[in-house]
């Protein structure tokens, strides 16, 4: 677990000055941090969960299939390399853009690589990583190397613990010896990593840093997202011929029908999500940039047609999307009452047995 700086003043003088004399600095950085495992024929792709990137995913959020694209495409540049480190895992912070949350990074950085981790634990050295960061293509995909900071050659350590103690954060000049071509920061960083062996973690933020904004679903839209839930269990109660739209063990290209079957016979001519929803209340909360979907991975052309032309039917899908494996319970929603949440988690039941 990442502590906070300032908690390092609860420890002893003599703690804190082998602490600042043995921990390794590194900028923190504020991206999406993800993992590449290598497998026989194919690549892992996980998110900071642990979880593997679906093709929902890669539906949803448009970053996860670049990510996906540019390595199947490196592997494809370097077959030897991966070949040879099958089981190995790649875990780094994917940049899919300059600015990908709260911080704006230099040009052609897209993936800073962190470790890289054999199939036993083992962690590669420097001179693995460094070879695997000078492969064909690195360099046109932006794939680089997290180092170290330099620290200062003598500092004066007595005093910095001081500061410490006294909860004044300015010794952190001090210590590090800073260099904006040693950063990827465009400007001022997120702050900074100091890890002292695998137990004592902690991160410094600097003040010039962006605070994330309040990105919590607000009553307003929250109500519109349950209005679209309502209309669409009243579609899904009066739909004939269901097996037509349910697809054995594959649940996305399910939505894609059920979403064509709405929109088509039921939204274009009640123009209901329409008249009484604004189709931006339907967006997800968002911090930092906001990724289009990925048409390439859409199974269905007319799901992909409808998602191109229309923007409220484009957040209707990914809402159906991400929402119909998920049931609701009632004391957490505001239109929708028991008996709408009954039939909407027998929705969810019915997709999940069959899908």
């Amino acid at each position: 677990m990442i502590k906070d700086i300032k908690e390092l003043k609860n420890h002893s003088a003599a703690f804190i000055e082998d602490f600042l004399k043995g921990c390794e600095v590194r900028e923190k950085i504020d991206a999406y941090y993800v993992s590449v495992e290598i497998r026989t024929k194919r690549l892992i792709f996980r998110k900071s969960s642990k979880k593997e990137v679906s093709r929902e995913d890669m539906i949803l959020n448009s970053m996860y299939g670049r990510l996906a694209k540019d390595f199947e495409l490196f592997r494809l540049a370097n077959d030897t390399w991966f070949s040879e480190r099958r089981g190995y895992t790649i875990y780094m912070f994917f940049l899919p853009c300059r600015k990908p949350i709260l911080t704006e990074y230099i040009s052609g950085t897209n993936y800073i690589i962190d470790r890289i981790e054999a199939p036993d634990g083992r962690i590669v050295n420097d001179e693995e990583l460094d070879e695997f960061c000078h492969l064909n293509q690195c360099e046109n995909f932006g794939i680089k190397r997290l180092k170290p900071l330099e620290r200062v050659l003598y500092p004066d350590y007595k005093n910095i613990v001081k500061m410490i103690k006294n909860g004044d954060s300015s010794w952190i000049d001090d210590l590090i010896y800073f260099r904006m071509s040693d950063i990827f920061a465009a400007n001022v960083p997120e702050g900074y990593i100091f890890r002292y062996g695998k137990k004592y973690i902690f991160q410094y933020l600097c003040e010039e840093s962006h605070n994330a904004p309040d990105e919590r679903i607000g009553q307003t839209e929250k109500a519109q997202f349950e209005f679209l839930l309502m209309d669409f269990i009243n579609f899904w109660d009066n739909l004939d011929e269901i097996d037509s739209v349910l697809v054995s063990n594959d649940y996305t290209k399910t939505v894609c029908l059920l979403f064509n079957k709405y929109i088509n016979e039921s939204e274009r001519y009640t123009h209901k999500i329409e008249n009484n929803v604004d189709a931006s209340s339907l967006e997800a909360p968002c911090v930092g940039t906001r990724f289009d979907i990925g048409y390439d991975y859409i199974p269905d052309a007319t799901t992909k047609t409808l998602c191109q032309e229309n923007e409220l039917y484009k957040n209707i899908f990914k809402i159906l999307l991400a929402n119909l494996r998920r049931k609701k319970k009632q004391e957490h929603c505001i239109l929708l009452n028991k008996d709408k949440v009954e039939k909407w988690n027998e929705l969810v039941t019915t997709l999940k047995n069959i899908c």
